[in-house]
């Protein structure tokens, strides 16, 4: 059964905040403790979006593949380190 859930935050550069994020998770397996997580970043000047499959309960660092970007990131490529 799959279960979603919503989060935003701050996205800070020591207490400077540079943006925010906003994006969904999908709890995918109970039994692995997996959720497919898509997220989107928004900084002055555009937008990088990501997703991963992550393993729910663990704390990052994890990294999720750009997919797109808008503004002064689009053709963004490469991945999103989430501390």
């Amino acid at each position: 059964m799959a279960a979603d859930r919503v989060f935003t935050s701050q996205l800070l550069k020591g207490d400077t905040e540079v943006g925010h994020q906003a994006g969904v998770y999908t709890v995918t397996s109970v039994a692995r403790a997996e959720a497919q997580c898509v997220a989107t970043y928004v900084f002055r000047g555009g937008q990088i979006t990501d997703q991963a499959l992550i393993h729910l309960g663990d704390p990052a660092p994890y990294a999720g593949a750009i997919t797109g970007g808008s503004g002064k990131y689009q053709g963004a490529e490469g991945e999103v380190r989430v501390q």
